[in-house]
């Protein structure tokens, strides 16, 4: 049986709800078996020679960790747990073991103007890059470089130096990556319309 492409697989309706369905399996073990079934779901087909190289992410964000102790923007009580939640993900994203992990930004809850920035994205670092097994790659948003120019922003516009703490611990705010037969793009979208030298490099 030949590869089936994106539309006819969306077509494919009852397929398509299997296929978005199937539960994560919980051990590396199984995901040679998850992967067959996927392709059978899909319609691709039964065995490795039918079917198209498949492989998992885990997408995360949002993750807003915290100081340890004493985070002066903790407001609500579950506030205190955050940073426990965020390694409960990791050991969840390590039991799944995907082959990528892509965090999609706001990693720490603070923001770049707080003098609590660099201790919470440090912590955020020990938490992901540190905890997680798979490789990891990771985009700022507004909390970790400040946000585009906006009016009404929580956050404060990013500028020049707004985005020092994330290379510190992160790297390049933007980047690419070929993985199997994909090519990722991951792009700082707090860059854009800012007008920065930074916004020409990322275009």
């Amino acid at each position: 049986m030949s590869r089936i492409d994106r539309r006819e697989f969306l077509r494919t309706g009852a397929q398509g709800a299997a296929f978005l369905t199937l539960p994560v399996l919980p051990s590396a073990g199984e995901r040679g078996h998850r992967d067959q079934a996927l392709a059978v779901a899909a319609g691709v087909g039964e065995n490795d020679e039918e079917n198209p190289t498949l492989f998992s992410v885990v997408l995360v964000t949002d993750s807003h960790v915290r100081l340890e102790t004493d985070d002066p923007q903790n407001v609500f009580p579950s506030d205190r747990y955050a940073n426990d939640k965020n390694r409960y993900v990791v050991e969840q994203i390590n039991r799944v073991n995907p082959d990528l992990v892509i965090h999609l930004g706001d990693i720490p809850h603070t923001i770049p103007a707080s003098e609590n920035h660099d201790q919470a994205m440090r912590n955020a670092r020990a938490i992901y890059r540190n905890g997680i097994k798979s490789d990891l790659h990771v985009v700022p948003g507004n909390h970790d470089i400040g946000n585009k120019p906006n009016a009404f922003t929580s956050s404060p516009i990013m500028d020049e130096r707004s985005h020092e703490v994330f290379l510190k611990y992160w790297g390049a705010t933007y980047s690419s990556f070929d993985y199997e037969d994909c090519h990722f793009l991951l792009l700082s979208t707090s860059v854009l319309n800012s007008g920065l030298p930074l916004e020409a490099e990322q275009r």
